[in-house]
């Protein structure tokens, strides 16, 4: 963890080419980018080492109000842990993290449908809040 620069808050948009993807098999999904659409990335939170990630709520919320909830021990137990998987996952297959590399651990809060054109709110309490508009 001493080798991360800045943690954000941020908002992953799932996308997918697939209309069932949960039948597609892995092969399918990893050329689909594990279903990647978009990442919208916050600001960086200000002593965030202090915090303990695995306890911290996050609430997402659209134009119509709250959509879902979770906290970071929906990540692996841990985001340290799931950066630290993928840390050493890279590294055994020879394509090890770099400085400046853009790393999200993981989905705090569960997927849901989001209409076309409502803007999300994500609040990570005082690590942040990260907004998106869905087109």
């Amino acid at each position: 963890m001493s080798a991360v620069a800045s943690l954000h808050p941020a908002i992953e948009i799932p996308d997918t080419r697939f209309t069932d993807f949960a039948r597609v098999g892995l092969p399918s999904l990893l050329a689909d980018a594990l279903c990647g659409g978009h990442l919208m990335v916050g600001p960086p939170a200000v002593d965030w080492r202090a915090d303990q990630l695995p306890y911290q709520a996050v609430v997402l919320a659209g134009t119509a109000g709250r959509l879902s909830e979770g906290t970071g021990r929906n990540v692996l137990g841990d985001p340290c842990t799931a950066l630290a998987w993928a840390a050493r996952e890279l590294a055994a297959r020879g394509s090890p993290l770099r400085a400046g590399d853009i790393v999200t651990t993981g989905a705090a809060t569960p997927p849901v449908p989001v209409p076309p054109d409502d803007t999300l709110v994500a609040e990570f309490g005082r690590l942040g809040t990260v907004s998106a508009v869905v087109r």
